[in-house]
């Protein structure tokens, strides 16, 4: 079945695109006093409960996948795992010389960028086919049951506020949602006689995308915080600083409706005869 609606994303379910790091060693920070200031930050950053990191880097570096390599991440899965990735790019431009509200200690902030995520739990049965293929699993059944996929990417144009002397910023943000994708496995299982040429699939769940390739398919609000908060420590009483950040925390709306396919059912596959294969059929 195959249906469309329109699909609100509460902040709940957005603190997926959020991202919030803790760390003595605060990010574009220094003691100089600068006038006006621009910052451009990029990056690529995943992570995983079992997957290792020999394997990630073959896809992203290239290189031979041995067996030892599959081996090694296989061995580490457990019932129910995880993997995501983060990709962004962003330019800020930051003025401390213009005051904001007439206080002295207040400049501002105008910032653009570009975000992706994806985010995936999966069964160790799935992984396994996936690096070994369905030989393995002869007279088994193979369980990805709960699996659930989601992937978004998003622009985004924010102002705010930055205090001049410690260099915590507040940002309001306003989001072009321009791509979703969401899956959920609530029941999936593959069965297989020991010969292999007998397949029994077991399958319920839905799988949610975009209608039409518009660019933009929704729009979101948010916020970004960057606090830098000084502490003493040592008997020369050392200012170190500790940063707490959390970016885009907020909620969207897609106006664009979504296509959603829902399906429940289960098939048995045999194969084909060789008559089937070379005949008038």
């Amino acid at each position: 079945m195959v249906e469309f609606r329109k699909t609100i994303l509460l902040i709940g379910v957005l603190l997926i695109f959020s991202n919030g790091n803790a760390q003595l060693l605060p990010a574009y920070f220094d003691t100089l006093e600068r006038k006006q200031e621009v910052i451009i930050d990029a990056g690529v950053d995943y992570y995983g409960s079992a997957i290792q990191r020999e394997l990630t880097s073959k896809f992203i570096r290239g290189g031979y996948i041995s067996n030892g390599i599959k081996d090694n991440s296989f061995n580490r899965h457990s019932g129910v795992n995880r993997f995501g990735a983060v990709g962004l790019g962003t330019i800020e431009y930051r003025n401390y010389s213009k005051k904001l509200l007439k206080n002295k200690d207040w400049g501002f902030v105008v910032k653009a960028g570009y975000n992706a995520f994806f985010g995936a739990i999966y069964s160790k049965d799935l992984f396994g086919m996936t690096m070994y293929g369905n030989d393995i699993y002869r007279g088994e059944t193979i369980d990805g049951s709960g699996t659930n996929i989601s992937a978004m990417s998003y622009q985004k144009v924010g102002f705010g506020m930055i205090d001049v002397k410690s260099k915590s910023s507040i940002s309001f943000n306003v989001y072009n949602v321009n791509s979703r994708f969401k899956a959920n496995l609530r029941d999936f299982q593959m069965t297989q006689d020991l010969n292999g040429d007998s397949i029994q699939i077991i399958m319920d769940g839905t799988i949610e995308t975009a209608n039409s390739s518009k660019f933009n398919q929704g729009i979101g609000f948010g916020v970004d915080l960057d606090f830098k908060i000084p502490f003493q420590w040592g008997k020369k009483n050392n200012t170190s600083y500790l940063q707490f950040q959390v970016q885009n925390l907020g909620f969207a709306y897609l106006y664009e409706k979504q296509k959603v396919y829902e399906f429940d059912t289960s098939f048995v596959f045999s194969g084909l005869r060789w008559d089937q294969l070379v005949g008038d059929n």
